[in-house]
């Protein structure tokens, strides 16, 4: 398909696999918002928080990697 949802993230120089300085893109209503990321320890789950002004009014989104293998 082909659509960015995020974009511009950075990594978090004192926080490993966490990402920050980012722009989420919210696919159902095209609207983009300020947004970070962070990478759980076993790199199964990837948490999205996107925001408007502050981070505290915004929505964290959990995304899980499943086991199937891609070809």
């Amino acid at each position: 398909m082909g659509l960015e949802v995020l974009t511009g993230l950075v990594e978090d120089p004192k926080r490993p696999n966490n990402y920050i300085d980012g722009d989420i893109l919210e696919s159902k209503t095209a609207k983009t918002y300020k947004g970070k990321a962070g990478l759980s320890p076993d790199g199964k789950r990837l948490f999205m928080h996107g925001y408007v002004g502050i981070s505290a009014l915004g929505r964290t989104v959990v995304w899980t990697r499943t086991d199937s293998a891609s070809s």
